[in-house]
């Protein structure tokens, strides 16, 4: 079927950021969805699909149909980290085409986790298709934290809200640095004035007691110098390295992109079940921590 000279041709397509967990059966509810809008336009019947795969270990595969992608092991080195599905007509430039394709961007930098086109001469058809497409996406797609930081394209922003975030981060270092040094020269200034009113008022008589008085009060700034200016500056660096390992384990604990069947289910279903047992054995000894601490203030210990 070739396309008329007086017809024009309609684009509709998207990209999505966003992690995806792509099941079997929202996968076959969106294939469904691929073949009944193709079977609307003219070419009716007459359409033709095609799948790719690519796995972990670098080879790709073209099956020849969709029980056939469904039916991969997909687990290991044959885990699959790209499928792109098109539906469209007999002609070598295809009037009416739908293609869809889902990537995991972490190791597939080139594509987005989340594409699709459909092209065709009728606008209406080209752009209810995509409605159509858009609402099985949004039961497949998920919100991932790398999807901010995992692409090149996204440097623009990451890389001035990485500068301003360690700014901020230092700035915060010198003003709990500043805040603590004023609170301890309030503090050895306060000791010093009872010091020098105790001597006026000649409840204190003895300058040797004196001399003793003061070298403590220089000796409590010097330890705030040498230890207690430390504290504000690991607590606050901290910050981002406790962020940074809590994003790891979740990432880990829950993949931003999944193709989930196959051998990839059980597998992912054990990484779950554990990422659950770390994290109510972190919340237990939190609250344990707590508790014995609590109790410990109240029997005097």
């Amino acid at each position: 079927m070739s396309l008329p000279p007086s017809a024009m041709k309609t684009e509709a397509k998207k990209r999505y950021s966003s992690g995806f967990t792509l099941t079997e059966g929202e996968l076959r509810r969106l294939h469904e969805v691929l073949v009944q809008q193709i079977k609307k336009t003219p070419i009716g019947d007459e359409f033709r699909t095609s799948y790719e795969l690519k796995y972990r270990n670098g080879s790709v595969a073209y099956p020849t149909s969709l029980d056939d992608v469904l039916a991969q092991e997909n687990f290991g080195s044959a885990g699959i980290l790209r499928l792109t599905m098109q539906v469209f007509d007999q002609d070598e430039k295809p009037a009416q085409m739908i293609g869809i394709s889902f990537a995991n961007a972490d190791d597939e930098e080139s594509y987005y986790p989340i594409a699709y086109v459909v092209s065709g001469t009728d606008r209406d058809w080209a752009f209810v298709t995509s409605s159509q497409i858009d609402e099985r996406i949004a039961k497949i797609k998920r919100f991932s934290p790398n999807q901010f930081f995992s692409r090149k394209r996204s440097s623009l922003i990451t890389t001035p809200l990485m500068m301003l975030i360690t700014v901020s981060l230092v700035c915060l270092v010198f003003l709990a640095l500043f805040s603590v040094g004023h609170r301890h020269d309030l503090q050895a200034g306060h000791q010093l004035d009872v010091l020098e009113q105790s001597w006026k008022a000649g409840t204190l008589k003895d300058p040797a007691e004196v001399v003793i008085q003061i070298a403590r009060i220089n000796q409590y700034r010097a330890d705030f110098s040498r230890s207690e200016m430390i504290l504000p500056f690991a607590a606050i660096m901290g910050i981002p390295v406790f962020l940074l390992l809590l994003g790891l384990c979740y990432l880990y604990f829950q993949p931003s992109y999944i193709f989930l069947w196959g051998d990839c289910i059980e597998a992912y279903e054990k990484r779950r079940s554990l990422g659950r047992i770390l994290f109510v054995g972190v919340i237990l000894a939190f609250v344990v921590g707590l508790a014995v601490n609590f109790i410990s203030k109240k029997i005097g210990m």
